[in-house]
């Protein structure tokens, strides 16, 4: 097989990382329990809240105050002092004048002060006076344990939970499914997990309660624990999402596959969850089981047609299995729902696009993405598939979109010139760039190995050999190299043992490539071994249509009297790229048409 053909592919490998899940387990957020108003209300604040949060309140309810003299100085020089960044300066004035009125609009104000001037000492004072002051509201007391809990002060910041607790016991729920927020990085966790027990263990029946010991002995760095306590989750509520997913979480952390099979047995159990069917989605394309994981997202596609996600990850999976018709045919459905970055859409479509061959509607989608983060590799494949398309002026306008400042922009911008010219027939020209390149930089394996193609091309096979060779040298666990040059010597010359050698250990890397199965059919065919290559050839065409791979496996066929067989492959490679030189000279010299 060319060695043009090897260096493609790998691509659709960069496409999954879209797909990727998190490697450690990230603690449960919003989850049906936290939805409801009475949980939402509960959630107490990570910090202090701002001033526009504040709670409605008459104003008949709050204290009189005779403005005197004092006050009014009060007032003014806390707020100019904050207006001109004496925020400590107006951090004391203002918890002064809280205690001195007994206001609560005083003692907020004096937290908000206080928090943004770095007084921990003098917000956390003002907070106790505002929730003494406003006993039976919710904002006070939030802020007040945000403040407890960000200072380390665990014993007062139980306290004033089970007092919450205890006055608002329907909000049980959410203040469990929140505890984990109230933390900083720095707390000892040992001592968050020990509390969260005692909190937790009054609540004997509430999954909330169970589950909140699960992230707090995850993050306590107890994993058994954290297991035993998710698996009580969901055995209180069996059917709650968040539970099994948390504990889906934790169990892909020890061994991804056991993930795999607890998330397909809740699936089964609970068929109508699609939280459930997406995280098993994604937990096998993670896996890189994309079939599996193309079936998932597929049916999660027909079930909820208006998410981009689930055709998104069915066309990122058919990709990696050069299911080109149906991850374009997912991609423009994902296209046509909205999304917030078209680009990648347009480029992977005309990844698709490019694969089948479909270069004029590859170059149109190439041609629509912007200079955003996908802009180059766009243009990259522009101007390659301008030059096949003959379009020099074009070609070499798209390369004028690449950058050029780095020695790694330098080195990938003279690679995709010396295609074009190759493209554009203009093998001279591109021996020339590629040497001009290798002259500034002569160590640069990607260089050596693309002037070999052109020197194979050119016919001279000592010189591509002697590159070939220097790569390897560079790069010796290479399978693209060990494969272009076992190619090379099994196609240019007669040192067939050689050449089955090379491509050996370049199976040994890399077993089921096709593009290698493709090299090895073609030496068998070469060695007269018609059978083998047969064989070879067959499985290489069944796992990557390709027109040359077609030109190969039709010879194979029809040199073992399947004329029939072979006429039918090499009809599958026309249908792909109808012009192929190397099918068309196959079929013109085997069958004289």
């Amino acid at each position: 097989m060319s060695k043009h053909l090897h260096a493609r592919g790998g691509l659709a490998a960069l496409l999954i990382a879209l797909l990727a899940g998190c490697a450690a387990p990230q603690a449960p957020g919003a989850t049906p329990a936290t939805n409801t108003p009475d949980a939402a209300e509960s959630r107490p604040d990570p910090e202090p809240a701002p001033a526009a949060a504040a709670e409605d309140k008459d104003e008949a309810l709050y204290p009189k105050q005779a403005l005197t003299k004092e006050l009014l100085f009060g007032f003014l020089l806390g707020d100019i002092a904050a207006q001109q960044g004496d925020r400590r300066l107006a951090a004391d004035t203002w918890l002064e004048l809280a205690r001195r009125t007994r206001d609560p609009r005083a003692a907020r104000r004096a937290v908000e002060i206080g928090f943004s001037a770095g007084k921990y000492d003098n917000a956390l004072a003002a907070a106790q006076l505002w929730r003494t002051l406003e006993p039976g509201a919710l904002l006070p007391r939030q802020t007040l344990l945000s403040l407890l809990a960000r200072g380390g002060r665990l014993g007062e910041a139980e306290a004033e939970l089970r007092s919450w607790l205890a006055d608002r016991p329907k909000d049980a729920a959410g203040i469990f499914m929140q505890l984990h927020t109230l933390w900083t990085p720095q707390v000892d966790k040992q001592a968050v997990l020990l509390l969260v027990r005692r909190l937790a263990g009054d609540y004997p029946d509430l999954p909330e309660a169970a589950l909140s010991i699960a992230v707090a002995a995850n993050n306590a760095g107890q994993p058994d624990a954290a297991l035993a306590a998710a698996d009580e989750a969901v055995r209180r509520k069996p059917d709650w999402e968040a539970g099994i997913l948390y504990r889906a979480a934790l169990t892909e952390a020890r061994s991804p596959e056991a993930a795999v099979a607890y998330l397909k047995a809740a699936s089964a159990r609970l068929p109508k969850s699609r939280e459930l069917r997406a995280a098993l989605a994604r937990e096998l394309a993670d896996l890189k089981r994309y079939d599996e994981a193309g079936q998932a997202f597929a049916a999660l596609g027909r079930d909820y047609p208006g998410e981009t996600e689930y055709a998104v990850g069915e066309a990122l999976s058919a990709l990696q299995l050069r299911r080109y018709p149906q991850a374009e045919a997912a991609l423009t459905r994902a296209l046509a729902l909205g999304v917030g970055k078209p680009d990648t859409l347009r480029y992977y479509l005309g990844v698709a696009a490019e694969e089948q061959f479909k270069l004029t509607a590859a170059r149109d989608h190439y041609a629509q993405v912007g200079d955003g983060e996908l802009g180059v590799q766009a243009a990259t494949r522009l101007a390659r598939i301008e030059a096949k398309l003959g379009n020099r002026a074009a070609a070499l306008a798209a390369l004028q979109r690449l950058p050029g400042q780095s020695d790694a922009d330098k080195v990938t911008r003279t690679q995709l010139e010396a295609q074009v010219w190759r493209e554009l027939k203009d093998l001279k020209q591109a021996r020339a760039t590629l040497d001009a390149g290798l002259l500034a930089h002569p160590d640069n394996a990607d260089l050596l190995y693309d002037r070999s193609l052109v020197f194979d091309q050119l016919g001279d096979v000592g010189a591509a050999e002697s590159d070939l060779r220097r790569y390897l040298a560079l790069n010796p666990d290479s399978a693209l190299a060990l494969n272009a040059l076992g190619y090379t010597l099994a196609n240019r010359t007669e040192r067939f043992d050689e050449a089955e050698a090379l491509l050996r250990q370049a199976l040994a890397k890399e077993p089921d490539n096709p593009v290698i199965l493709d090299s090895m059919g073609w030496l068998m065919l070469r060695r007269g071994k018609l059978a083998e290559g047969v064989q070879w050839l067959g499985r290489a065409f069944g796992a990557l249509q390709d027109p040359e791979i077609a030109a190969h496996y039709g010879e194979a066929l029809w040199r073992s009297g399947k004329q029939g067989e072979a006429r039918k492959v090499w009809a599958q490679g026309a249908r792909l790229d109808p012009d192929h030189e190397v099918l068309t000279e196959t079929i013109q010299r085997l069958t004289g048409k």
